[in-house]
C-alpha cells in the first residue's frame, strides 16, 4: 500500500478555490448570496482564508511564485463576481 503524498499548499489552495467557484455557480447558492447576509459572509471568508492560506506559502522558486500570482488572481476574481452577484462594492463591504 503506497500512501500519495499530500497536495502542496499551493495546489490544495487552488483546489478549495475551484470548489468555491463551483458551489457560487449553483444556483442555490446565487440566492443565498443574494438574499442571506451570513452566507454571503461565509463565502466571503472562505475566499480571504484562501488568500491567506497562499501568503503563508514561502516560495522562493520563480515557479512556485508564479503559481501562487495566479491562483491570487483567480481568488480576487473570484471574490469580485461574489460581489457582484450580491450587488455589494468592496467599499460596501468594509464598511459594513
Amino acid at each position: 500500500m503506497s500512501l500519495s503524498p499530500s497536495p502542496s499548499p499551493s495546489r490544495f489552495v487552488s483546489l478549495s478555490l475551484n470548489r468555491a467557484q463551483s458551489m457560487i455557480q449553483w444556483k442555490e447558492s446565487l440566492d443565498a448570496i443574494r438574499t442571506d447576509g451570513k452566507e454571503r459572509l461565509r463565502m466571503n471568508e472562505t475566499l480571504m482564508s484562501l488568500l491567506l492560506k497562499l501568503d503563508s506559502v514561502s516560495g522562493l522558486d520563480p515557479t512556485i511564485r508564479e503559481t501562487q500570482r495566479k491562483v491570487s488572481r483567480q481568488i480576487v476574481g473570484t471574490h469580485e463576481i461574489l460581489d457582484a452577484i450580491s450587488g455589494c462594492g468592496p467599499l460596501v463591504l468594509l464598511l459594513t
